[in-house]
C-alpha cells in the first residue's frame, strides 16, 4: 500500500504532527557486507589490506516522536553504476528519491529528518523545491546526542 492509499485509509492520522503533516525519517542503512563477495553495484570501504564490499539503501519511514511503530514508504537504492571512480553516497541518493517520489508524498505536508549528511545546501535546495517542505536537522556529535537524550 503507498503512503497516499495508507492516507486515504486513515491510517496516517495518529502519525499527524506539526501542523498536521507527518515526519519523513531519511538514513542509509547497509543490509548486505563481504570482504569476499561483490558485483558491480557494490560500494566499498578499504582499510589497511582489508576491502569490504557492500550494498545499502536509503531507508525512508514515516515516524512519530514517542512511537516505536514506522511506516516505511519507497527508499533509493545507493550503488555504483557505469563504472566510474566516485562511489554513490546517501546526499545524491536523497536527491534522486526527491526527485521520484516528492509528488506521491508533498500532499502529507512532509518534514524530512535526516542526519548532519543531508544539513546542506544542496539537500536543502532540492527539498524546498520538490516538496516544499520544512527542512529540520540536528547537528551534533553523536555523543552531545546521548547526553541530550539522559537529561
Amino acid at each position: 500500500m503507498t503512503a497516499c492509499a495508507a492516507e486515504e485509509r486513515g491510517a496516517l492520522d495518529s502519525y499527524r504532527v506539526l501542523d498536521e503533516g507527518v515526519l519523513i525519517a531519511l538514513d542509509g542503512v547497509w543490509y548486505h557486507s563481504s570482504e569476499k563477495i561483490s558485483c558491480k553495484r557494490c560500494l566499498h570501504v578499504t582499510k589497511g589490506d582489508r576491502t569490504t564490499y557492500y550494498h545499502t539503501i536509503l531507508a525512508a519511514t514515516i515516524v512519530k516522536p514517542g512511537d516505536t511503530v514506522v511506516l516505511p514508504v519507497m527508499g533509493e537504492p545507493i550503488g555504483n553504476e557505469g563504472g566510474g571512480e566516485k562511489q554513490d553516497c546517501e546526499r545524491n541518493a536523497a536527491k534522486r528519491w526527491l526527485a521520484k517520489h516528492a509528488a506521491e508524498y508533498a500532499r502529507l505536508k512532509p518534514t524530512l529528518l535526516g542526519d548532519d549528511l543531508f544539513s546542506c545546501q544542496p539537500i536543502c535546495e532540492a527539498a524546498l523545491a520538490e516538496l516544499h517542505l520544512h527542512v529540520q536537522a540536528r547537528v551534533a556529535p553523536v555523543a552531545d546526542c546521548d547526553s541530550q537524550d539522559k537529561t
